[in-house]
């Protein structure tokens, strides 16, 4: 596995092994998760070129004051709300009993910095009162023309199943209706309303008594209806490079659903969509090389801003799948990167997410986090996971996995084996219990008995310089 682009780790180097830790930015994720996953997600955000043109200069209307007096604001509308200021992804996030939601600032921050003085608290009392709690129509013949579609990271929702089932190692509540473009991706319903997108989940459609098919065919039509757009290539090669698509609705991604509205001259082969935030659209040709190196660099450029959805969709014939390429493709390294860096990344939040629901009692399991090594001289890198004796620990699948025992009187850890995964699993099997989690984890309550752990050895010459050596833990 090659060395993720989008990492900046902090590394532990022994002998010639470097221990790389988790993808950058784990710590926003971390804080994103302290008030619950988004179910409501008001969808606030502007472009950068546009933020940067109104930015003010002045100390009091510095992006995280202005964060903060949302936020004092929120809550002293919506008491019974818990809500958290996330100064990274410059986002609000609230939850109220089983409704949780997210607030991205940009928009609101640019309304606010032309107001007069005069005029901005009541501005920040006006959109505080709106955030929390929208409601939606009583009957569906009401809210049929604000139903929109929304392409949205399954992980979210994952996220959210984690966070309201009551044994989500055991059984997680249903998933909410939705149209899978990817294993990662989902399209989804919303009400659209002046300030956010109101996520509809089947309680809201059973209320309304209409099927998801019913109502995600009206809403692909309207969206439809909003009218089309040609992006030409706007460099000097006949592919066109990488192009920006921008409807200026905040729903910009959704048009993947739709790819008739958009057209786009003089691109080389199938349309490969990047969508980092909601509302950014972007777009080169499969067969278009440079085009396709200048959308992996700003996919970089994205994430190191915040903007970390770094999965990809291929269009043909209509249809959505991955993008992927082979081996032998030139930037199947690059590609291979963003992949592995996205998977890193909805495997730490979804880690966060248990932490958090399992809590940190005598009975909570320990859920494992995948670690990456890596070889100096050779630039081999894999990823393992550990499995500690006398520690039930949620397991996510990685290349190799690791047993230890810890001494706690001499605070040392030492490695009795490894083997890799599938090895592993066979010999587990009946033993490890697969959970309902995506990205799948196992529960696994026991190590390999002596004679397994024996069999097992340690095939990886860098794993096995740990073996039978005691280190220190803290």
């Amino acid at each position: 596995m090659a060395r993720s682009v989008l990492a900046t780790p902090a590394a532990r180097v022994v002998g010639t092994i470097v221990v790389l830790a988790a993808a950058v930015g784990i710590g926003r994720f971390v804080q994103h998760l302290r008030s619950g996953p988004p179910s409501v997600v008001v969808d606030d955000a502007g472009t950068d070129a546009e933020r940067l043109l109104s930015e003010p200069e002045t100390e009091e209307l510095t992006r995280a004051a202005f964060a903060e007096d949302m936020a004092e604001a929120i809550r002293a509308a919506q008491p019974e709300a818990r809500v958290s200021v996330d100064d990274d992804r410059f986002v609000i996030t609230w939850e109220k009993g089983d409704a949780r939601g997210e607030v991205h600032l940009d928009r609101s921050y640019r309304e606010y910095a032309k107001l007069p003085a005069s005029e901005r608290e009541a501005y920040v009392a006006r959109r505080a009162a709106k955030v929390v709690g929208a409601p939606l129509p009583a009957t569906f013949a009401e809210a049929d023309p604000a139903i929109v579609p929304l392409v949205r990271e399954r992980i979210d929702y994952e996220i959210a199943r984690i966070m309201a089932s009551p044994k989500p190692l055991v059984e997680l509540v249903p998933e909410p209706p939705h149209v899978a473009l990817t294993d990662a991706l989902w399209g989804v319903l919303a009400y659209e309303t002046e300030d956010q997108f109101v996520r509809l989940d089947a309680a809201a459609l059973a209320r309304w008594k209409v099927s998801f098919d019913d109502a995600w065919r009206g809403a692909l039509e309207r969206l439809a209806a909003r009218g089309t757009k040609t992006v030409p290539a706007e460099t000097g090669g006949a592919a066109g490079g990488v192009r920006e698509i921008a409807f200026g609705d905040g729903n910009d991604t959704a048009r993947v659903l739709v790819p008739r509205t958009i057209s786009l001259p003089a691109l080389a082969g199938d349309a490969v969509f990047a969508m980092p935030k909601e509302d950014l659209l972007l777009v080169a040709g499969a067969d278009d090389t440079a085009g396709l190196r200048m959308l992996a660099e700003r996919l970089v450029v994205e994430w190191d801003r915040g903007a970390q959805n770094a999965h990809l969709l291929r269009i043909r014939d209509g249809k959505a799948a991955p993008f992927l390429v082979d081996a032998s493709h030139p930037l199947h390294a690059k590609f291979a990167d963003l992949q592995a860096s996205a998977d890193q990344r909805d495997e730490e939040l979804q880690r966060d997410a248990l932490k958090e629901r399992l809590g940190e009692g005598e009975d909570a399991p320990f859920v494992a986090s995948i670690k990456r090594v890596g070889n100096e001289k050779t630039h081999e890198e894999f990823a393992f996971v550990v499995h500690t004796e006398e520690t039930p620990t949620v397991l996510p699948r990685a290349d190799f996995v690791v047993f230890r025992r810890v001494d706690l009187t001499a605070k040392t850890a030492t490695t009795l084996a490894c083997g890799a995964w599938d090895t592993v699993f066979a010999m587990m099997k009946g033993r490890w219990k697969e959970t309902p989690l995506r990205p799948a984890r196992w529960l696994a309550t026991e190590l390999p008995t002596a004679e397994e752990l024996k069999k097992l050895g340690c095939p990886h010459p860098l794993l096995r310089l740990d073996v039978g050596v005691a280190r220190p833990v803290h």
